[in-house]
């Protein structure tokens, strides 16, 4: 449990708020999903930029509008455990609550919307479509490139601001430059490169677990008082997080 208060937590959405990359699904569809499996990793674990590889990968998966419904179906199946009870703490405790992706609003987007998590706090990239299929990706974006989090993060925060990032890949922790603390999630995929950076690493896969690391030790009082099944439910979690940066 920490004393300090954070008012802003943004949440990558793949092997985080799901548990799954949506768009290695979209590849076993095409029965394409090892070469894409391999890709997704070598940019998750920082071995290739981000933007070497995205705009190539889309383009093997070519995915349809009914490739996503179909997808989306699955992903609203595949939160994380506890995922919709810290979300829901957060925004009772009038935090701003954001998603932040590499991935695209038409997939992101009615996820945030079973989180309650507002629309305009939804920050991701643009799939184009013509007549129903795949047209290409907007390549433009900061989201579409692996230090694009972070300076998005930028337009997002001041300096009154304390600032939480939670996520799971090498593009996530580069967050922790702008971020008050990085949570770094391994509950999904555990990567050494990135629990060698975070502040925090959590490896349990319930995301219940974040809750007395972001909220303050009032904060927890105010939760055990009004949640007391929850926060029951909190303490008998295995402890698994551990504190790699002391000075957060």
């Amino acid at each position: 449990m920490n004393n300090k208060t954070y008012n802003k937590i943004f949440f990558d959405f793949d092997s985080t708020i799901i548990s799954c990359e949506s768009l290695d699904l979209l590849a076993d569809m095409k029965d394409i999903g090892e070469e894409v499996r391999r890709m997704t990793k070598l940019s998750m674990d920082g071995v290739v930029a981000l933007e070497d590889v995205f705009s190539k990968k889309m383009s093997l998966i070519s995915p349809s509008k009914n490739d996503i419904e179909f997808i989306l179906n699955k992903c609203k199946s595949l939160l994380v455990d506890g995922m919709e009870s810290v979300i829901s703490v957060l925004l009772s405790f009038e935090k701003d609550v954001f998603i932040l992706s590499s991935n695209f609003h038409c997939i992101v987007d009615p996820i945030a919307e079973v989180l309650h998590i507002p629309s305009q706090n939804v920050l991701a990239n643009n799939l184009q479509f013509l007549d129903g299929k795949y047209n290409g990706m907007n390549t433009d974006s900061l989201l579409a490139t692996a230090r694009g989090k972070a300076q998005t993060i930028k337009q997002y925060i001041n300096k009154s601001d304390r600032v939480v990032m939670v996520g799971d890949s090498v593009s996530d922790s580069y967050c922790r430059e702008v971020v008050d603390l990085f949570i770094g999630f391994g509950g999904v995929e555990k990567r050494a490169a990135v629990q060698a950076v975070s502040d925090v690493y959590v490896e349990h896969k319930n995301m219940l677990t974040i809750l007395p690391v972001i909220l303050s030790r009032d904060e927890m009082r105010q939760l055990k008082k009004g949640k007391p099944k929850l926060v029951r439910e909190i303490e008998v979690l295995p402890t698994t997080t551990t504190t790699t940066n002391e000075d957060s």
